[in-house]
């Protein structure tokens, strides 16, 4: 599975290196990707996130991490994260696998991918009871991000009971997470993606 992944998001930085290069630096978008790579990045993964970063040498590496929320309380520790090295460009992908029926836990995986390399970690994360008979939704950042030396979240997904009228997080908890942290507590199951580079 874990090749797998590394193949695809290989394959993906590839293919978008064809498409040009950005001037602005220290940025940090939502990747392009093509109907055929979010085909293949479907196969494996329920919910699938891909970023391309362009920082310049004073950043030396990244630190990414996801946080669990259930019922709006913070589940002590995040349930995935990673530290690694950073070059001019590159692709960060998070994916987590909704279980099948008969599983009763949750794959996160997080990579990062750069000329010289890539890192990654998969973690596997307890489900909380009832899971399966929620429903979901993601969203990501919608517009621009703090300094990427900051804290930002990137991506939420988002799980409830009651499915009528549920709607993805709003544009307020990406600007401002600490001020709209009551907006978590509107879901019984929240992941958030947060990142942050280092100099």
């Amino acid at each position: 599975m874990r090749k797998q992944l590394f193949f695809l998001l290989t394959l993906i930085v590839v293919l978008s290196g064809c498409s040009g290069v950005l001037d602005k630096r220290n940025t940090l978008s939502v990747s392009d990707l093509t109907d055929r790579e979010q085909g293949l990045l479907s196969i494996y993964s329920d919910n699938m996130f891909v970023y391309d970063y362009h920082v310049d040498k004073d950043f030396k590496e990244v630190t990414i991490w996801v946080e669990k929320y259930e019922a709006g309380k913070f589940m002590d520790e995040p349930v995935s994260s990673i530290i690694t090295p950073v070059e001019a460009e590159g692709t960060i992908m998070f994916s987590m696998q909704r279980p099948l029926v008969e599983y009763d836990k949750n794959v996160l995986n997080l990579a990062v991918t750069r000329k010289d390399g890539s890192g990654s970690v998969q973690n596997i994360d307890e489900q909380p009871v009832g899971f399966q008979e929620m429903a979901s939704t993601s969203s990501s950042f919608p517009g621009e991000l703090r300094p990427l030396e900051e804290e930002n979240v990137l991506a939420t997904i988002c799980f409830s009971k009651e499915s009528n009228g549920m709607s993805s997080m709003t544009s307020e908890f990406y600007e401002d997470p600490e001020g709209s942290i009551e907006k978590l507590g509107q879901y019984d199951l929240v992941y958030v993606l947060k990142i942050q580079f280092n100099k």
